[in-house]
């Protein structure tokens, strides 16, 4: 069994991972092929060691309201690549929308309401 500390690890560096993402796709600086890709990888790789580490705290069965609201964060980080790619928002309110995405997440994982 793998220590919660590597699923933390690698939960924290996904998560840079997909904001690195964002960040490339506001700034048009490589192809979006790419920027999708490490999107999508991070979301993946964010997912995984999520309930990853919901195991190793013993959740089992129904996810806990903080869990879920996380969950929801991460099908709203993934949907929101869609308003970079297309410009349907102007970029400094999709950069607060993602600060605050960011932040309601790290709310929930650490006071765990």
């Amino acid at each position: 069994m793998l220590d919660i500390r590597i699923f933390k690890l690698i939960h924290l560096v996904s998560i840079m991972a997909l904001f690195l993402a964002f960040g490339a796709a506001m700034l048009e600086t490589i192809k979006f092929r790419w920027i999708a890709l490490l999107h999508g990888i991070a979301l993946l790789l964010i997912l995984i060691t999520g309930f990853g580490m919901l195991a190793l705290l013993g959740v089992h069965g129904q996810p806990p309201a903080w869990a879920m609201g996380k969950f929801g964060i991460w099908i709203l980080f993934g949907l929101s690549l869609v308003f970079a790619k297309r410009k349907l928002v102007p970029k400094p309110a999709l950069a607060t929308w993602l600060f605050l995405l960011g932040a309601g997440a790290a709310f929930l994982a650490l006071w765990k309401p």
